[in-house]
């Protein structure tokens, strides 16, 4: 009798231990994270610093992180969640910023990279201004170039507000003629952006409601626009 009860405390102890080995080996700590690099690249392939870069998930369609490029145009997020991602990038220069939209999957345990040339993002516009009064080429106006975010709506329009929107400020050639180089095609929202022209002589002489144009990316935008001043 006392070697079956021997017997029994063995198995017994046995179980247990089994048992116990088996718990161990299920308690897992699972990766589930990984690290994103986005390079941030102007169109001479140098770094482009202090560009702001939002992570954005696909599945809700909110920022989840928001930081910012350094000296070389490198911003790494690490750890970011395994996911699907959209990277927007906004990348100021002189006046104007250039935004640009990237997908990407986010795997745990690994880095994904991104080179992103938002300047390539962009259009080309030549603006003619005719003179209203007598429907001839207005020779040496200057010409600002703000974007129109909110078409249908009343904008301010003061001069100093204008002076501060603008992208880009330039002055008509003998012709009327003025060329504006790489224009951001889009704003926040992935379509075509739509600019005001603003021709103005000082603070006391101005027209904001010259005209206005949209760009498309690679595109020559070619339009004529009237002014009275």
């Amino acid at each position: 009798m006392r070697n079956y009860q021997k017997l029994f405390i063995l198995l017994f102890i046995s179980a247990a231990l089994f048992s116990c080995q088996k718990d161990h080996d299920l308690n897992v700590s699972v990766n589930e994270s990984g690290t994103f690099k986005v390079t941030t690249l102007d169109t001479a392939d140098n770094g482009m610093a202090n560009a702001c870069v939002e992570i954005i998930a696909l599945n809700s369609g909110n920022v989840v992180l928001r930081d910012s490029t350094g000296q070389s145009g490198v911003c790494t997020i690490d750890p970011l969640n395994q996911g699907t991602y959209k990277c927007r990038v906004f990348a100021p220069l002189d006046r104007s910023e250039y935004i640009i939209n990237e997908h990407f999957q986010g795997i745990a345990g690994q880095t994904e990279t991104l080179e992103l040339h938002p300047m390539q993002n962009a259009g080309k516009a030549t603006i003619k201004v005719i003179d209203s009064e007598n429907d001839t080429a207005f020779a040496n106006v200057k010409v600002a170039v703000r974007p129109y975010l909110r078409i249908g709506m009343n904008e301010e329009n003061s001069f100093e507000k204008i002076m501060k929107d603008a992208f880009y400020l330039s002055k008509t050639d003998a012709n009327g003629i003025v060329v504006f180089e790489k224009i951001p095609v889009t704003g926040s929202k992935p379509r075509p952006r739509f600019y005001s022209i603003v021709t103005y002589i000082d603070e006391e002489h101005y027209n904001p409601a010259s005209g206005g144009f949209r760009v498309h990316k690679g595109e020559h935008t070619k339009d004529t626009v009237y002014s009275y001043l």
